[in-house]
């Protein structure tokens, strides 16, 4: 396969866009760990993700965000050899660790805890304040989700602790909002991770 045809793949599939048959040719490069192929789809979300932010106002950095950036470069083994591109066969991601995504909704914060490209799956932790709405959506693939604690109101339902709700593929969802606040697990598709 050609690196322009890489670099074009990387980018429908950052965007969402890469289409069957390709897509699952796409699936097995990655899968494979074939660098070029990671690297490309790093840039191409990369380059979404500033086209994205361009318009936003500019955010000041919290405090002692760079010093934690730097004690984490420095925890590397500092080789320049590139790693392998294939994900570790086990993971543990504790409560305090992993990076909190970039909402635009206020009273929302998320991390993602893993990302399957074969499967088009991400599972997201969710943190949604009380009082809070999430604007109404569409789904172009089969969403769940499962509450841990508090409250969400999800089509008129009010969902609590141990409450499971499932959303199949082309269906709208009304505002979601939580009452006096919840925790969540999500299973999402990855398109739906970026606008």
């Amino acid at each position: 396969m050609t690196p322009e045809k890489i670099k074009e793949w990387a980018m429908l599939s950052a965007a969402g866009a890469l289409e069957c048959p390709d897509a699952a040719e796409w699936a097995r490069l990655l899968s494979e760990g074939n660098a070029l192929a990671w690297q490309e789809l790093s840039a191409s979300r990369e380059a979404i993700t500033r086209a994205l932010l361009a318009g936003l106002p500019v955010k000041r950095p919290r405090p002692g965000l760079k010093a934690q950036l730097l004690a984490r470069v420095a925890r590397t083994d500092g080789d320049a050899a590139p790693r392998s591109a294939k994900p570790p066969p086990f993971r543990t991601q504790r409560k305090d660790e992993g990076d909190w995504l970039s909402l635009p909704f206020p009273g929302i914060r998320a991390k993602l805890l893993s990302c399957d490209l074969q499967r088009n799956y991400a599972w997201i932790y969710a943190e949604i304040g009380a009082g809070v709405r999430y604007p109404s959506h569409h789904h172009s693939a089969a969403e769940e989700l499962y509450v841990l604690t508090g409250d969400l109101v999800v089509n008129g339902t009010v969902l609590h602790a141990g409450d499971f709700h499932h959303a199949e593929a082309d269906t709208d969802h009304a505002d979601v909002a939580s009452v006096d606040g919840c925790t969540a697990l999500m299973l999402v598709p990855i398109d739906a991770l970026t606008p």
